[in-house]
């Protein structure tokens, strides 16, 4: 899941706390004392369009081809550069957010 720094730097404001996702879909976060519901899709994209503005384009696309390597029916794949998959910089997860999310935290340690 996502640190508190780089929900911080996602959302522009100190998160003081995460405290988790939830059946209904959000993930709660402290802020200045008090609780605040993130949709968890709303997430994935405030990521991207943070990474945007960082000089990061995030291409998503599922793998069938790495089905047999992690024994899911699908893989997605964020992927930072240009031209071929040998010469971009990919993150996977099990989940599309899962992916964007490993792919904004690497991208926060760049910006360090």
């Amino acid at each position: 899941m996502i640190t508190k720094e780089t929900l911080g730097l996602v959302l522009g404001k100190e998160v003081t706390q995460i405290m988790g996702t939830h059946l209904d879909g959000q993930l709660y976060y402290e802020f200045e004392s008090n609780k605040y519901p993130l949709n968890l899709d709303t997430l994935g994209r405030l990521c991207k369009e943070w990474c945007f503005k960082q000089g990061y384009s995030q291409y998503i696309k599922i793998r069938k081809d790495l089905m047999n390597l992690y024994e899911e029916d699908h893989f997605f794949v964020v992927q930072f550069g240009i031209g071929s998959d040998k010469n971009a910089i990919q993150f996977t997860g099990k989940t599309e957010l899962e992916a964007i999310i490993k792919a904004t935290q690497w991208v926060a340690k760049e910006k360090d």
